[in-house]
């Protein structure tokens, strides 16, 4: 017999508040078949989403146990990284890629260089087939209605092929067709290709494609069963009633795994032979990994149209700005002979103005200098903010797929990098020749390229 794919003992999960421990989720016992769909529902509060998230790793437990399919939680994701995968309630992909390099992006970052090239195409063909995404292929994620990008933040969590699935509020906010068909869909991924699928979900239509439904409630699990079981257990004629009574908490966990059905079909048509090869696969290389960033980087900076201008505008005006204060270029320092005169007084008038000439070419190279340095500094800030702010849940995501921070950092200081000498280089050479700079070109550019690096 088939060991259990989720197994629950004891789960405890406390918050600490400023006002003492707070209980999460208290004493949860919960067991799952391999090839099983379960919907967990219940008000808002209960606990849903936190169970999710102690399944998937994300919020440790103050005590109980996790296995999936007999290994401890730890262990399991130690061992097979990419075979849990977790899609939150909010999933974000980059806005200017199509929807089929969404997807190839997905497959270069996770699957390793020994999945060859054709293995890889035939996949990533069977996703988009399977998620109902051929007709977008080419379209850009940002034009994606919510139903559309959710089916592609779920074919991405499919890249690696992983037997369990936690979806958080996958349909929640679809219109009734659109639910519809992805609960039809997740029942499919159970049964036909041998997924275990844990859905928290508000929505109480379409239970019947799931093959158990967890009720939840203060942080306990009060029933797990077919959906049907649920309704004769408190005696209700809807699932609706379960929201309104308030005396439910009075009962005892109740498990109704007899009406469970236990799904035997194997794998469908042609993405059978390319899911037995990606199953074993682990993450892709940290070098791998690296080089498929940085040419990420670079298709989506070119296709910003916004930034692009943006930084057009920085490159081409800073040094415009500086050349405003110099447009003669810098005074020059009179040629003084320090020989003897015999005029004294044409002498000290010689002097004075050479004093005055040396003073003010000073000043004004320290000025513009500075004013160099403040210019490269926030075109500095720009770049770092615009890398790395905009990414925060897209990085999150891809780190939960096997995504190497030293890979993501590595090709942002990269990319950076070769952005700042560019706007360093221009500056510099812009201003030496429209102002006549003085001063080594090397040396002047080093400078004002690590001070832009430096805040980026």
């Amino acid at each position: 017999m088939r060991s259990p794919s989720v197994s629950i003992r004891n789960l405890r999960v406390l918050a600490t508040t400023t006002g003492g421990a707070h209980v999460l989720l208290e004493d949860v016992n919960l067991s799952l078949a391999q090839e099983h769909f379960t919907a967990i529902i219940g008000p808002s509060g209960c606990g849903k989403s936190t169970l999710l998230r102690a399944l998937a790793g994300i919020v440790l437990p103050s005590s109980g146990e996790i296995e999936l399919f007999g290994y401890p939680l730890a262990e399991y994701r130690k061992t097979f990284p990419l075979a849990l995968a977790y899609l939150p309630q909010f999933s974000e992909s980059h806005d200017e890629l199509t929807v089929r390099e969404v997807l190839q992006y997905a497959i270069k970052l996770q699957l390793p260089s020994s999945v060859d090239a054709a293995t890889r195409d035939k996949w990533l063909g069977y996703l988009m087939e399977l998620a109902g995404l051929k007709e977008l292929q080419d379209q850009r994620y940002k034009t994606l209605s919510g139903g559309q990008r959710r089916r592609v933040a779920l074919a991405e969590t499919m890249v690696a092929d992983p037997p369990v699935l936690l979806v958080d509020e996958l349909t929640s906010g679809l219109d009734p067709h659109a639910e519809a068909s992805m609960m039809e869909w997740l029942e499919f991924l159970a049964h036909r290709s041998g997924k275990t699928i844990l859905l928290v979900t508000h929505s109480i239509k379409n239970l019947d494609r799931t093959d158990s439904v967890i009720f939840m409630r203060n942080g306990k699990v009060l029933f797990h069963g077919n959906h049907r079981s649920l309704l004769e257990q408190f005696q209700l004629k809807s699932i609706e009633e379960l929201y309104e009574k308030e005396d439910l908490a009075s009962h005892q966990a109740v498990s109704s795994e007899a009406n469970t059905k236990q799904a035997s079909e194997g794998g469908t048509g042609d993405g059978e032979h390319s899911r037995d090869i990606i199953r074993t696969a682990g993450p892709a290389s940290m070098p791998s990994q690296f080089l498929v960033l940085v040419e990420r980087h670079f298709i989506l900076f070119c296709r910003d149209r916004a930034q692009m201008i943006l930084h057009a505008i920085l490159i081409f005006t800073f040094p415009a700005l500086v050349a405003v204060f110099a447009l003669d270029g810098l005074p020059q320092v009179r040629n003084l002979s320090l020989a003897l005169d015999s005029n004294v007084l044409r002498s000290l008038q010689e002097q004075l103005l050479y004093l005055k000439d040396s003073v003010s070419s000073a000043t004004l190279t320290s000025g513009l200098i500075m004013f160099q340095v403040i210019l490269l500094t926030l075109a500095g800030a720009n770049n770092g903010s615009r890398e790395i702010a905009k990414e925060l849940s897209i990085l999150g995501k891809e780190q939960r797929c096997g995504l190497s921070t030293v890979a993501y950092v590595s090709s942002k200081f990269v990319f950076v990098t070769l952005l700042a000498l560019l706007q360093a280089f221009w500056m510099t050479w812009f201003v030496k020749t429209i102002c006549k700079f003085p001063g080594d070109f090397g040396t002047q550019l080093a400078i004002l390229f690590l001070t832009t690096l430096a805040m980026g």
